[in-house]
């Protein structure tokens, strides 16, 4: 069976996002992989200035991630039940709703904007 296509990762609407799992627990895995696709130098690229912080917990806890973006709104997935392709796929989502809502100039210079 052939892996899960996962999106390429675009953090240029992304202020901060928060890790949290208890290395643990079993139910890890996504949240450990959907870190890992954030953290990878390509995904960084695209905004240099967001925040990405791990909080590793030993209490047993249920992994979570916390996602806000410029324009205040947040994402929070409690990734339990969650595989690592649905959560990409879901920030990719938001991230083509504010790309959506630029105007013309403003498309045209983030899409022309090279990474530092």
């Amino acid at each position: 069976m052939p892996a899960p296509v996962t999106p390429s990762i675009s953090l240029q609407f992304v202020k901060k996002i928060v890790v949290q799992f208890c290395p643990w627990e079993a139910n890890v895995r996504s949240t450990r992989n959907f870190l890992s696709h954030v953290g990878a130098a390509s995904a960084r690229k695209t905004n240099p200035d967001c925040k990405i912080q791990t909080v590793v917990k030993h209490d047993r806890s249920s992994p979570h991630i916390h996602i806000d973006f410029f324009d205040g709104k947040q994402l929070i997935f409690k990734s339990t039940h969650l595989t690592t392709p649905e959560m990409l796929h879901k920030l990719l989502k938001w991230h083509n709703v504010r790309f959506a809502q630029l105007s013309p100039e403003e498309k045209e210079k983030a899409t022309a904007a090279k990474p530092r």
